[in-house]
């Protein structure tokens, strides 16, 4: 495992390292004596494990970890520290264990263990997860048993249920909301019936395409966890859920997840209960590919100003604050041919949906770049 250690003290820092260089399952890519410069390091020398004093000047060990986490949470921090006042804080962050020096070679092999346990978990979920899918943005398709096959639902309502549960992500739902949502035009008893046959089918077709499942009943309510399995939706929430700002570390990651978005929440399907997570997911994901956009042109990145303005426009082709952005990324270029293009389409769609012409500060940055080309 590529292994860095961080710590302040010189003298300890090589000990710590002649300990650790000698367990066959560690490899030392770096060693640092200042915190600031073992992060400017961290995205060049993508370590496993590092090594981290937490009584250091400037930046302690705990806010190391920190960014540590938001770079890449898969990277394993071990806490070496002469106090235990800090134990309960160090594993608030992906602490795999905390050691008080001095390390021992004993206190070492238990924590590579712990490692090492860690990582095959790690490939595992890494190789087999993954393979069954769930797509719901701009389509609805699950595929089962490894995603070789897509699967085919016996019924319509059954597939809806699955969509839901995909839906709740593991949250109770009482009973009659889902009869009253799924067979409203039937009596009490004759939807709970078919309730209970359309669960029994869905957990017969899962198991049937090799996908892990548990349909749980409990005093009155229904749940549904699925394993062995990624879904986009999901991917998605988690991303909506983080607070973050943009920075280059977590840019590369949160492109891949937006890429996904294809269209509507599961596509075609008008799932009245979905409406609501729609127009959700749809606003988040064009309020981030215009920060991109913002992000890429102070980068001096016009090319992909350009890509992210694109994808934009796309869905709301008479945001002005998109166009002009837009419009000076061509004048990076010294295109005024698509300027005016795109400035007299703006126009046409203004007066043709809304009767109106463009604000007077698109017209004249429109005017402004045209004159100095």
């Amino acid at each position: 495992m590529r292994t860095i250690i961080v710590d302040d003290n010189p003298l300890i820092l090589e000990i710590e390292k002649n300990i650790i260089s000698k367990n066959e399952y560690l490899n030392i890519v770096g060693e640092f004596y200042n915190g600031n410069k073992f992060l400017k390091s961290l995205s060049k020398l993508k370590p496993d494990v590092v090594f981290l004093d937490i009584e250091m000047p400037e930046i302690n060990g705990i806010e190391i970890a920190e960014k540590v986490e938001e770079f890449n949470e898969n990277i394993q921090i071990v806490f070496l520290t002469s106090y235990e006042k800090y134990a309960m804080e160090a594993f608030k962050v992906n602490t795999i264990n905390y050691i008080l020096k001095p390390l021992t070679k004993e206190m070492l092999d238990v924590t590579v263990k712990r490692l090492l346990k860690y990582r095959k978990k790690s490939i595992y979920f890494t190789e087999n997860s993954y393979k069954n899918q769930i797509i719901t943005l701009g389509n609805f398709e699950v595929y089962g048993n490894g995603g070789k096959e897509v699967v085919k639902w016996p019924t319509i309502k059954e597939e809806e249920l699955f969509a839901y549960f995909i839906y709740l992500r593991g949250e109770k739902v009482d009973k009659w909301k889902l009869c009253e949502m799924l067979w409203s035009n039937l009596t009490s008893e004759k939807a709970l019936h078919n309730l209970h046959n359309t669960i029994y089918r869905l957990k017969k077709t899962l198991k049937f395409y090799g996908i892990e499942n548990q349909i749980m009943h409990q005093q009155g309510s229904y749940s549904g966890i699925f394993g062995n399995i990624h879904c986009d939706l999901w991917e998605l929430e988690d991303l909506m859920n983080k607070k973050f700002i943009l920075n280059e570390p977590k840019i590369k990651n949160i492109e891949v997840i937006l890429s996904k978005y294809k269209g509507d929440l599961y596509g075609s399907k008008d799932y009245v209960w979905a409406i609501d997570l729609k127009e959700n997911i749809e606003k988040y994901y064009l309020n981030t590919i215009k920060a991109l956009s913002k992000y890429y042109y102070d980068k001096n990145l016009y090319y992909k100003t350009e890509e992210y303005t694109k994808k934009f426009l796309k869905l709301n082709p008479i945001d002005e604050d998109t166009i002009e952005l837009l419009m000076k990324t061509f004048y990076k270029f010294n295109d005024k041919l698509n300027i005016i293009n795109i400035y007299k389409k703006l126009e046409i769609t203004l007066k043709e949906e809304l009767d109106i012409e463009p604000r007077k500060s698109t017209e004249l940055l429109y005017l402004n770049l045209l004159g100095k080309l």
